[in-house]
């Protein structure tokens, strides 16, 4: 994916999994989940939690590049991209979700790096103690600085900060 100088909603082409985590083979590999989950920007993955009653369904809306950040990023982010992924995450369980979803989410590019999100003080970025009654949803942006140069293959998202038994998987 080409980083462009100035905000634009990149058109993008993908095909997004959800894998379960655990431990189901000796050799603590991910397992693909009973229904392999396949998507696009714009569509919908459900993730279940550990906790009963819990599932979200995540929809990856829109990226956008540059992100806007309310801050001047500091001197070492100039060789950096920030970009932010909107979300839409509606609880469609029978249990409050109660989470810190910036957590939960991973950016992979193509050479096998992986970026946690960042915090860069977006004005619609997901609040850290985020609470989602069941038949609500929320949208917000989760943000990363990546570098420059560096070409984006894989977004994820997890339920529980990052230790749930799902991960959404939307390839970039």
């Amino acid at each position: 994916m080409q980083l462009l100088a100035r905000r634009k909603q990149l058109p993008i082409n993908q095909t997004p999994r959800a894998t379960r985590r655990g431990n189901s083979q000796a050799s603590g590999e991910e397992q693909p989940a009973q229904e392999e989950n396949k998507a696009k920007i714009g569509d919908s993955i459900t993730l279940t939690a550990n906790e009963e009653g819990l599932e979200i369904k995540v929809t990856v809306m829109t990226v956008q590049v540059p992100a806007r950040s309310s801050r001047p990023l500091p001197r070492r982010a100039r060789a950096a991209a920030l970009l932010e992924f909107q979300l839409k995450l509606e609880n469609v369980g029978s249990t409050v979700y109660a989470d810190a979803p910036t957590n939960g989410a991973a950016l992979i590019d193509a050479s096998g790096q992986g970026y946690d999100a960042t915090f860069a003080t977006l004005k619609t970025e997901f609040n850290s103690n985020l609470r989602i009654q069941p038949g609500a949803s929320q949208i917000g942006f989760i943000p990363f600085e990546i570098p420059k140069k560096a070409k984006l293959a894989t977004f994820q998202f997890t339920l529980e900060s990052g230790f749930g038994p799902l991960t959404g998987e939307w390839t970039l």
